[in-house]
């Protein structure tokens, strides 16, 4: 009796370090995780400007979603040592009431990584990765034209001409549906895989005025 009353203990003790150590390094990954997010929205993307995206928004989306999947394969399979085909299956086959709590931890983490990257790095990680090493392409006053509506009526497509070359964008259509036909001040990128635009907002809210402007120094003349 003595002998199964250790044994007992001895995996209750081995049980308890395991879900510490969980608990440990699922708190040190977010950490890292957060930190890595903090250090490319800071090379990336200014939140006062508004964006344009060459490729659809919602791919960005998708590629974010990606990214992030990958993020949490790296910590089951290196952090957590989920790395054999018997523990990955475990974690993936979740059977809702009678799940183990250290299954849940796990998968609480990617709802927090979702959570997290929404949160610190709009529009989007892929948006943000893109833009961590770009070149100027194009800055200056320019027509933003319509080029057709996106897959849905959340996105607009638009289009910008400068020195012969079009570039064609696509954006939300509560920032753009406005502006379309007008003049704004835009600035083109080459990011690292795609090309994208920025907006001044400033030079945004003006725009309605500035093709009455125009004429009105054409009159003035």
């Amino acid at each position: 009796m003595k002998i199964k009353k250790s044994i007992a203990q001895k995996a209750e003790q081995e049980q308890s370090l395991k879900f510490t150590r969980l608990i440990i390094r699922s708190i040190l990954f977010l950490a890292v995780f957060i930190s890595i997010l903090f250090v490319i929205k800071r090379h990336s993307i200014p939140q006062t400007r508004l964006f344009l995206s060459e490729i659809p928004i919602v791919y960005t989306w998708l590629i974010s979603l990606a990214v992030i999947i990958f993020s949490w394969a790296v910590y089951l399979g290196i952090v957590v040592k989920d790395n054999t085909w018997h523990k990955i299956k475990r974690v993936l086959l979740i059977g809702g009431y009678n799940t183990p709590i250290d299954v849940g931890i796990k998968w609480f983490v990617l709802i927090l990584l979702l959570i997290i990257a929404a949160k610190i790095s709009p529009p989007s990680l892929y948006s943000n990765i893109n833009a961590l090493h770009h070149g100027i392409i194009f800055e200056g006053k320019a027509i933003l034209s319509e080029d057709g509506r996106g897959r849905d009526n959340r996105f607009v497509r638009v289009s910008v001409e400068s020195r012969g070359e079009q570039y064609r964008f696509e954006g939300k259509t509560k920032q753009f549906g406005s502006l379309l036909n007008k003049e704004v001040h835009i600035t083109v990128y080459q990011g690292l895989f795609s090309k994208y635009a920025l907006v001044e907002p400033a030079v945004i809210f003006n725009s309605g005025n500035f093709l009455q402007e125009k004429r009105q120094e054409a009159d003035h003349r």
